[in-house]
């Protein structure tokens, strides 16, 4: 493959529930907040992507996590292994 993500009727339902809680403002969509979940900065002015998981931390605090021998190239969230990426937003 090319290593993009392929399209199942599964991720097209996601997208599409996604789409309908963004239409229609629903208060659940406060789950998909910037905020990050380690240091709670709310709007953080960049933010990294943990490949395995996909769980989203400001850059700041991936960077501090992988500076750590225990913790290098596991996410904050969850442990799992794979290192991270800057988010470009």
């Amino acid at each position: 493959g090319d290593g993009g993500v392929r399209v199942t009727d599964e991720i097209i339902r996601e997208a599409t529930r996604m789409r309908e809680m963004d239409e229609n403002n629903n208060p659940s969509t406060i789950h998909y907040s910037r905020a990050c979940p380690v240091c709670a900065i709310e709007n953080p002015q960049k933010r990294a992507v943990f490949i395995d998981c996909g769980h989203f931390v400001c850059f700041p605090c991936a960077v501090e996590n992988a500076r750590s021998v225990s913790t290098y190239g596991k996410c904050v969230i969850c442990r799992s292994r794979g290192g991270f990426v800057r988010l470009f937003e």
